[in-house]
């Protein structure tokens, strides 16, 4: 749509990028003034949630319009938190945390997939159930 309209993509990209990091950038520094410290380590995980964040929302509600896959993302964002919370809540040890985090992104890239299988293997699970019934008879 961008080149049809006549305008440079790399220059739509750019502007892009620039207005993502300097946002990224500006929530780096409200973070910090709110705990009154920075730390290097401050954001790390982020890409991690981010990345499960989108995944579960894309799992959920599916491929759809611009708002469909914002809410899609705050929802995933939710159900990551949730799940986390879960696991904060069993008394998990903190060092089991990112084997949570990991698990929940595995899901969430393994259950599109899933989904579309889910289809074949219930027709090969009724094909199966009925064929033994016809040979134990």
């Amino acid at each position: 749509m961008v080149r049809s309209s006549s305008i440079n993509p790399v220059f739509t990209t750019t502007v892009g990028l620039c207005v993502a990091n300097a946002f990224t950038g500006l929530s780096g520094c409200l973070m910090a003034q709110a705990q009154k410290s920075a730390e290097i380590n401050l954001g790390s995980g982020m890409v991690t949630i981010a990345l499960a964040s989108l995944l579960i929302g894309t799992t959920l509600l599916g491929r759809g319009g611009m708002l469909t896959r914002a809410l899609g993302m705050v929802l995933g964002a939710v159900l990551f938190r949730l799940v986390y919370a879960v696991a904060l809540r069993l008394n998990m040890p903190s060092f089991m945390l990112k084997l949570v985090s990991a698990v929940i992104v595995a899901l969430a890239i393994a259950l599109p997939y899933l989904k579309g299988q889910w289809p074949l293997l219930r027709r090969r699970l009724a094909g199966s159930g009925t064929g033994a019934g016809k040979e134990g008879g």
